[in-house]
């Protein structure tokens, strides 16, 4: 049971590792097109700032249920 918890919450950091990339590169080329107080830079940034939170949390459970010890 925990070892799938663990399997499953590492599936979790990857996917939003590749979220977080993915944003990151729309905001630059957003930003580079519109400017970075434009509403749509900003609204990609808080995207962001929440995939950025929740990656966090993931850490955090992940090193809660420490598989191996």
């Amino acid at each position: 049971m925990l070892l799938e918890k663990h399997a499953k919450t590492c599936l979790q950091y990857h996917l939003i590792i590749e979220e977080i990339e993915c944003t990151r590169k729309l905001m630059i080329s957003i930003a580079r097109e519109t400017g970075f107080m434009n509403h749509q830079t900003v609204e990609v940034s808080q995207n962001l700032d929440q995939l950025l939170n929740q990656l966090d949390l993931v850490k955090r459970r992940l090193r809660q249920l420490k598989p191996y010890e």
